[in-house]
């Protein structure tokens, strides 16, 4: 490694090296490592926007951490920090923004973008950028190898699924813990099978979160999230998953996690329709 500073150059070299240097992946674009994006065809527009105290104090809760289902496959967040800037964001299938992102600048499809949502009024209609927007196409990418000779990735440099939930942050601590805890064996003279071990182990963590991405997306997830009724252990359960509890083999949402969640979903929508249909014929 090299630093340089006040013209002085300094080099480092060390036995390790765990990159977690998020989605700039140094050691990917150093080492030529092999990162594709899934294909997936979601993309992300983002910024920051500058809001006074009086233009929130307009608003409902105007500091509460919230989102918007905008339509089945696209959803907006907003996230509000106490020095007055907002975190605000579009995620979903490209096919949403094609429009928006033909008008000529990120700034004008961010706008065009923001008349699609409504839960927000027009509190996001005239405020300042003062970060982006940014355009991420195709955000979801996964490493080919996410260790090698005297390194390991962690975090975003290993990959990254989709911002809904906040799985980056399940990933970056639990990888982050895993790799330094394996190193630190390592250095003590254990010999660590850093595939088994380590890649094996977060890539099975990451296959669980991807059956709640897709199945956020194609809509079964959400048929159980805003289901009139749901039995309690199963919000448990699923709760538990998204917490970031992915490789507890106790939980059916974990060790059948594509089976369990469709299962559910499909028993919601077939009980609501059966009570639906009760509902228009008079029958109790």
């Amino acid at each position: 490694m090299i630093t340089r500073q006040h013209g002085a150059e300094h080099r480092f070299t060390g036995r390790f090296l765990i990159d977690s240097s998020g989605y700039g992946g140094t050691l990917v674009k150093l080492l030529g490592l092999h990162d594709a994006p899934a294909g997936n065809g979601r993309m992300a527009l983002f910024a920051q926007v500058r809001e006074t105290e009086e233009h929130r104090a307009r608003y409902f809760e105007p500091m509460q951490i919230s989102f918007e289902v905008v339509a089945r496959d696209l959803w907006f967040w907003s996230i509000p920090f106490s020095d007055g800037r907002t975190s605000i964001g579009f995620v979903g299938d490209n096919s949403h923004f094609a429009e928006a992102m033909a008008s000529g600048s990120n700034a004008m499809a961010m706008n065009r973008m923001l008349e699609k949502q409504k839960a927000f009024d027009d509190r996001y209609a005239k405020v300042e950028f003062v970060h982006g927007p940014q355009c991420i196409r195709e955000y979801t990418h996964y490493n080919q190898a996410l260790t090698g000779e005297r390194y390991v990735l962690t975090g975003n440099c290993a990959g990254f699924l989709d911002p809904v939930f906040s799985s980056g942050v399940a990933f970056a601590t639990e990888s982050g813990l895993r790799a330094a805890k394996l190193l630190d064996r390592q250095l003590r003279g254990e010999a660590i099978d850093w595939k088994s071990e380590y890649e094996d182990h977060i890539r099975s963590g990451a296959e669980v979160f991807r059956t709640y991405v897709d199945t956020w997306y194609d809509g079964d997830l959400q048929d159980i999230f805003f289901a009139e009724e749901v039995e309690q252990s199963h919000k448990e359960r699923i709760v538990e998953v998204l917490a970031g509890y992915l490789w507890d083999s106790t939980n059916p949402y974990v060790s059948k996690h594509g089976k369990a969640v469709r299962a559910l979903a499909q028993t919601i929508r077939l009980r609501d329709a059966e009570r639906r249909a009760k509902a228009a014929t008079g029958l109790h």
